[in-house]
């Protein structure tokens, strides 16, 4: 079994990858996404507290789909440094193989996409995340499986 850690820019399309890998692999893949968890769980509220529950929520739920047999996507933007490598650490700690899936999607086109979501997210935090985007390195230089 394995994990896929989506990484990219706020529409630049990972959700939408993700749930067309769910649905043609006929049940074998779960989705995880943290917005997702924080929508159902907290209404959409951010909290340094309530985001230590939702990551714990995250590896656990990440955990428990592997052992029952089941591939996983994680389709978050992956893209904070931290968030990241403690993500890598937790899949390497378990023993669980994953792959980094980077979806290079023009800002321009984020914006785009961002505009014609139901809750779009202020433009100017998909350029501070484009600055971030441009710093990443290809992920199997810094981390494999």
């Amino acid at each position: 079994m394995k994990v896929t850690i989506c990484r990219g820019l706020p529409s630049a399309g990972k959700t939408t990858w993700a749930k067309e890998q769910v649905l043609k692999s006929g049940g074998r893949i779960k989705r995880i996404n943290k917005d997702d968890l924080r929508s159902m769980l907290d209404n959409d509220v951010y909290t340094p507290k309530n985001e230590q529950l939702i990551k714990s929520l995250v590896q656990k739920l990440t955990k428990i789909f592997v052992s029952a047999g089941y591939d996983v996507i994680l389709d978050d933007t992956n893209l904070a440094e931290k968030t990241y490598v403690d993500l890598i650490g937790f899949l390497r700690v378990n023993e669980i193989h994953y792959t980094v899936k980077l979806f290079d999607t023009s800002v321009e086109e984020c914006i785009k996409r961002n505009t014609a979501r139901e809750n779009p997210i202020p433009n100017d935090a998909i350029h501070r995340m484009n600055k971030i985007m441009l710093k990443i390195l290809i992920p199997e230089q810094c981390f494999s499986s």
